[in-house]
């Protein structure tokens, strides 16, 4: 019998079977794709401090020296001499957490995916799931981890909640473009670029360039492609990409969500990952919040088995160690609310503040790393999206009153 079985072999999934599996716990992983990290569908920005913390190793990312952010008719830049954010290569990261699940002793099943689940007794027995050759075969497992994604496929079934109401969808250029500087990203926004979204531009090493548009539903429903194809001659400061040529296609979907929108956990399930809805809306970044939920996961799950609690309540130590981070999602969220709807003045107005911030500043605000310390810093001079103005109001008293 499987001890644990997951559902998705991304980075919640793999994370998780990890520690399971490092726990001595016997860990299937069933993935519906025929390899892990293909397709790629997601662009693979994140942050160097919080990889480190999750023992991702340097070779697996580029660091940013330089951020720009372009509206219509404003630029703010940041440069760093240590950098902060970084850009993935996410194949090889996937391929790596691979690798360290089945050095703990978990099992990759490809092309098998998952189905539904079953329940003996009237509680949750293991996954049904579809093999390659079409069957369908019930796995018997103590515990289940739904990592499927923005499909949510087994929450969904279980009625954790009814499908997300508001997602990204993303298309993206996988381009040999040497001409742009490997060290820099860019950020790009307005109407005629990414309506109800943004572009960007991610070099990831060797020459290699992401290039992307993502658009927010249901608010709008053009098709990113179309926005994608025009960008590099719509936008004057990414004319070193006009002579490159693609080497992949990539598409995406993520969910975007407050915190708690989903049931973490329901009898033997555990929901992790953009399953999960964990990722920030602000940017649509969601590899290292999906990491550190597939861990904490799993570590509900090894504390339960060690305790031998076999109670329908045996994993709420999980949606308890995620609360800590549901802040800083929960005010990406209130962001993404507000920014959604801006028009080109709207973006050259806040690209303007921009510039009122330090780099550090910047890249705070960026990562989603909203504390009251930085919240103080910089409410009495900057009046932009990251800032709520009820929140930039009573920072702004409070700073008065210490001055």
């Amino acid at each position: 019998m499987i001890d644990v079985v997951i559902a998705g072999g991304g980075p919640a999934g793999l994370s998780a079977a990890a520690v399971t599996a490092r726990a001595g716990l016997a860990t299937l992983v069933v993935e519906r794709n025929a390899a892990i990290g293909i397709p790629i569908r997601t662009s693979g920005g994140s942050w160097i401090d919080e990889l480190a913390a999750l023992g991702v190793p340097s070779r697996l990312f580029v660091p940013m020296h330089r951020i720009r952010v372009i509206a219509p008719h404003a630029e703010a830049a940041f440069d760093y001499r240590d950098a902060r954010m970084c850009v993935l290569d996410v194949r090889a990261l996937l391929q790596w957490l691979a690798e360290r699940a089945i050095d703990a002793g978990a099992r990759i099943a490809l092309r098998t995916r998952a189905d539904s689940l079953f329940e003996r007794y009237g509680r949750i027995a293991g996954l049904r799931v579809r093999e390659p050759d079409g069957r369908i075969v019930e796995i018997a497992a103590s515990a289940v981890v739904d990592s499927t994604g923005y499909a949510s496929t087994l929450a969904r079934r279980q009625h954790l909640h009814a499908g997300f109401a508001a997602f990204g969808v993303g298309a993206e250029l996988d381009l040999y473009a040497p001409r742009w500087s490997e060290n820099e990203a860019a950020l790009i926004v307005g109407r005629a670029v990414a309506p109800n979204g943004y572009a960007w531009v991610l070099p990831y090493g060797g020459g290699r360039v992401r290039v992307g548009v993502g658009i927010g539903r249901p608010h709008c429903d053009a098709d990113p492609g179309h926005y994608l194809r025009e960008l590099c001659a719509n936008v004057r400061a990414l004319a070193p990409l006009r002579d490159a040529s693609p080497i992949e296609t990539h598409t995406g979907v993520i969910p975007i969500a407050p915190p708690r929108a989903v049931a973490l956990v329901s009898d033997r399930l555990i929901v992790a990952g953009d399953a999960a809805g964990q990722a920030s809306a602000l940017v649509g970044e969601g590899i290292r919040y999906a990491m550190q939920a597939g861990r904490l996961a799993a570590a509900a799950i090894v504390a339960a088995r060690s305790s031998s609690d076999a109670s329908p309540h045996a994993y709420c130590g999980y949606p308890a160690a995620w609360r800590p981070r549901e802040r800083n999602l929960q005010f990406a969220f209130q962001i993404y609310r507000r920014i959604i709807a801006y028009n080109d003045a709207d973006w050259d107005r806040e690209i303007a503040q921009l510039n009122r911030l330090s780099p550090d500043e910047f890249a705070q605000g960026l990562k989603g790393d909203f504390t009251l310390r930085w919240l103080m810093a910089i409410a009495p001079r900057y009046a932009g999206m990251l800032v709520p103005p009820r929140l930039r109001k009573g920072a702004a008293r409070f700073a008065e009153r210490v001055a």
